[in-house]
């Protein structure tokens, strides 16, 4: 059992405190969907992150439309709509520069067939999304109804430009904290 399958989902506190940065890799990675004011997890499963066909990380991210590469930092969930993939919902990023055009380039959370255990077991690893964080069908309504609306979305991984510059990272120390 390698650490990345059973391990708890790193925070950017944990992340940054333990000096890792080796990137997830992508039949391993995880999104965990949480209520914080409650203090509850209500689903952990494996999601897709974009990566050019044949790599196993993904480590390469862009606010850039036609990239067909995730953006990282923090989304607010926005309304619904059935699209190509079933119910979509709609992410607007919070991030200038780093996620600030994901309207603009359709990227939403949707249920995809490529997303599941089956898949991970038969081609060693997830599908390829196009940037769009995708559920696993079965969860993905229930997820897309529970989080539509305002709640807020948060796609990490160490980049480096981004931790130094991420105003939502650094919240702690202009509060004076």
């Amino acid at each position: 059992m390698t650490p990345n399958a059973m391990s708890p989902p790193m925070t950017p506190a944990r992340m940054r405190r333990s000096g890792r940065s080796a990137p997830r890799r992508i039949s391993t990675g995880r999104r965990k969907l949480s209520n914080v004011p409650q203090k509850t997890a209500h689903a952990r499963k494996p999601v897709p992150q974009n990566a050019p066909l044949g790599d196993t990380y993904a480590a390469a991210f862009s606010n850039q439309p036609g990239s067909r590469r995730s953006s990282l930092g923090l989304f607010r969930t926005a309304d619904t709509y059935v699209g190509e993939h079933g119910q979509s919902l709609r992410l607007s990023g919070l991030e200038p520069g780093v996620n600030d055009r994901a309207m603009e380039r359709a990227i939403v959370m949707h249920g995809a067939s490529y997303v599941s255990r089956a898949v991970i077991a038969a081609r060693g690893g997830l599908g390829r999304s196009w940037g769009c964080p995708a559920l696993e069908r079965g969860v993905d309504r229930r997820v897309i109804e529970r989080i539509k609306g305002g709640s807020a979305v948060f796609a990490y991984y160490p980049e480096s430009h981004w931790l130094r510059t991420s105003r939502f990272l650094r919240c702690d120390e202009r509060a004076g904290a």
